[in-house]
């Protein structure tokens, strides 16, 4: 059996490369008087749910060594992720959620027999009455922990914000009900930090969001660690070239690590032990390692406005010119990285997926606005992303959705909306923008922009 291909969320501290960190970061801020909250902060399949899972038992070693003193610590998990789909019925999801928080402290408690509750349908008059009673009913949990600290693991958190306002008011009054002594925490997890969350829910945020001002950047695993996880999983099957190629294909993060080395790991299983080229083991990876980096990659609009343009640019080769973050943002997610003084896509998986993905802007710079060959008017960032699409497809008719989705990929805009950017390029290719020439619309089926020698015809 491969042993790279076990990809479940690690339940034992042990299996966990690299994380000692940020397990320790974590609970020194647990261990503050009042106890701090923390948000972990990363991309999906990165490992956040494992941190969470290691928290418990990390815990209980650092009580035995005396790293907690004569206080301790009692966990309850809640994967908040599928909240996000009660966005449009937000006091149901909220009604679920309170659900699942109070059993869950229940177990951890041991107090099942305490906190009986209906399971059966609530109308929508008495269902704010419903989440009222279990969150009291949560208070009431965390009263009978006492002298204990509560933490609750909040996996995904994007998931809360989706959730009508009294969700993140009432998580917040859980920290500051003097009735419970300031002895309740959260640990969340997030792909982006949690104050950007304000407003990208469907209610006015809460005072909630601030208490995780300071979030901890789950980063690409060092790289010593890296190398302990592909020697120690491959049982030793694995060479150091193995390693090495690894780690430029994959980079440093876990689940990629995983479906490179997987696929190095049945090479050798199956007596093939020829050196594997970096382009072999891109095109043997790249169907597994795919869903990966098409969450990653959509991600990148929550991440930072810009960050996909600039990952475009980097992967075709070009410099790009930016302002703000965006460069250390990637870099501090694994995605680009310097060599020297320029910058580079941070591994060959993800620069062949990007080249993929942009392929039609191969010729252009993500990051900069076109020029007309003719001197004129600069082409806005849309414009010239239409333009460049029709271009790289010049002679061919471009249907409408083709069109949107390679340039937006998801939420897709109008015909008409798209039919008013084809209006701005026509003005500054056309002599005649009313009477197009270059730039036409074929009925029924789409836009073509005719090749250099016909478009003077």
């Amino acid at each position: 059996m491969n042993p790279f291909n076990n990809r479940k969320p690690i339940v034992d501290p042990s299996g966990l490369y690299g994380r000692e960190a940020e397990l320790r970061a974590i609970l020194g801020r647990l261990e503050a008087h009042p106890p701090q909250c923390c948000a972990v902060v990363g991309e999906t399949r990165t490992g956040r749910t494992s941190l969470l899972y290691a928290l418990p038992p990390m815990a209980g070693q650092r009580v035995e060594h005396g790293g907690i003193g004569r206080e301790s610590l009692v966990f309850a998990y809640v994967n908040a992720g599928p909240y996000a789909d009660f966005r449009e019925h937000g006091s149901q999801g909220a009604l679920f959620f309170w659900r699942d928080v109070a059993k869950s402290l229940a177990r951890a408690l041991n107090a099942e027999e305490l906190f009986p509750h209906s399971e059966g349908p609530i109308t929508e008059a008495t269902l704010l009455d419903a989440v009222y009673e279990l969150r009291d009913g949560v208070e009431r949990l965390v009263a009978r922990a006492a002298p204990r600290t509560v933490v609750l693991l909040i996996d995904n958190i994007e998931g809360v914000a989706a959730l009508p306002p009294h969700t993140g008011r009432f998580l917040r009054s859980l920290v500051q009900d003097q009735a419970i002594s300031g002895r309740v925490a959260y640990v969340v997890t997030s792909r982006v930090p949690p104050y950007r969350l304000f407003g990208q829910g469907a209610h006015e945020p809460s005072s909630f969001w601030a208490l995780f001002g300071s979030p901890l950047f789950l980063a690409p695993l060092p790289e010593p660690a890296a190398r302990e996880l592909v020697r120690r999983v491959g049982e030793g099957r694995l060479s150091e070239r193995d390693e090495r190629l690894a780690l430029r294909v994959a980079g440093r993060h876990p689940e990629l690590l995983n479906i490179v080395c997987a696929e190095l790991y049945e090479r050798h299983a199956a007596g093939d032990d020829r050196p594997s080229s970096e382009e072999a083991l891109v095109r043997r990876a790249s169907a597994e390692a795919r869903p990966v980096l098409e969450t990653w990659w959509s991600g990148l609009r929550d991440t930072h406005g810009q960050a996909q343009e600039v990952l475009a640019a980097l992967a075709h080769g070009h410099q790009p010119v930016v302002e703000g973050d965006v460069l250390e943002e990637l870099e501090r997610r694994g995605l680009a990285e310097q060599d020297g003084r320029r910058w580079r896509v941070g591994f060959a998986l993800l620069q062949s997926f990007v080249v993929q993905q942009t392929a039609w802007v191969s010729q252009h710079n993500a990051a900069e606005r076109l020029v007309d060959a003719e001197g004129g008017p600069a082409f806005t960032h849309l414009e010239g992303q239409v333009y460049a699409f029709l271009e790289a497809h010049a002679g061919r008719v471009c249907g409408r959705e083709a069109i949107k989705q390679a340039i937006w990929q998801e939420e897709l805009p109008s015909d008409s909306a798209l039919q008013k950017i084809i209006e701005r390029i026509r003005e500054k290719i056309e002599p005649d923008p009313k009477s197009p020439r270059r730039l036409i619309a074929v009925r029924g089926q789409g836009y073509m922009l005719r090749p250099d020698g016909e478009r003077r015809g």
